[in-house]
């Protein structure tokens, strides 16, 4: 059996280290940063029990939300979606290993892009990624 929390734990650590921005699971970092990504699991996906049947190769899907903030909404849309590329290439990138004891993610792709809502002095843009977990 595969922890999903085990997995979304590798997917903040990787983004934490790769991204310059802090990143957390489910809640936003303390001390109210400009710019931070938070990794959810979307609705329907929020079970942080074990997965079952990994041979199948088990789906996590993992949803990045970027938030940003800035006195101009033109500028916090930019930097938001700047951000939102960077999350989004780091989690799909091949070349680094997602993995833990008994499991490693053998494939990624986005499951869908939520799009960006710029709130007054705050942009938020949300994008889905699935990742295919397998026993290693």
């Amino acid at each position: 059996m595969i922890d999903v929390r085990l997995v979304c734990d590798a997917a903040v650590a990787h983004l934490d280290a790769t991204l310059d921005e802090p990143v957390r699971f489910a809640t936003a970092p303390a001390g109210d940063p400009e710019a931070y990504v938070v990794v959810e699991l979307p609705p329907g996906m929020q079970r942080l029990g074990s997965m079952g049947d990994p041979e199948a190769q088990a789906i996590v899907r993992l949803r990045l939300r970027t938030v940003v903030r800035h006195r101009f909404v033109d500028q916090a849309s930019r930097a938001c979606l700047d951000l939102a590329g960077r999350a989004a290439t780091a989690i799909l990138d091949r070349s680094t290993l997602l993995a833990g004891t008994g499991w490693a993610v053998t494939g990624r792709e986005v499951a869908g892009d939520g799009g960006l809502e710029p709130i007054g002095p705050i942009a938020n843009h949300v994008a889905d990624f699935d990742l295919y977990v397998a026993e290693a």
